[in-house]
């Protein structure tokens, strides 16, 4: 459950990230393209959320996806501290949180696995 939750979580941040990427590179400082190749990584990453849960053994495929949540909270809370705007850099730190709390759902999930 805690893996579709999380490919839902990226699937949607993807569509956002691509349907704003104009609006958001103008506050962010970047180029457009940038957030498109960023929306599309982490479309991707969804894919293989939602498709990889079902079809690898699912302690290694949850030790994998907390790990990569735990870099990945780590890194959009360091983009937090960088950008120049205060209210994008609350925005970001918010979701760097909840990149954070899919990590510790997973934990969970492996404790009672």
């Amino acid at each position: 459950m805690s893996l579709r939750l999380d490919a839902a979580y990226c699937a949607a941040t993807a569509i956002l990230v691509a349907m704003f990427a104009t609006l958001l590179a103008d506050a962010l400082g970047t180029s457009p393209v940038v957030l498109l190749v960023v929306a599309l990584l982490v479309g991707v990453w969804a894919a293989i959320l939602r498709f990889g849960s079902t079809r690898f053994a699912l302690r290694p495929m949850l030790w994998t996806v907390m790990s990569a949540n735990v870099v990945g909270a780590v890194a959009i809370g360091l983009l937090a501290l960088v950008v120049p705007n205060a209210a994008l850099s609350i925005l970001i730190a918010a979701i760097s949180l909840e990149v954070a709390a899919f990590a510790c759902s997973q934990a969970l999930s492996l404790r009672t696995l």
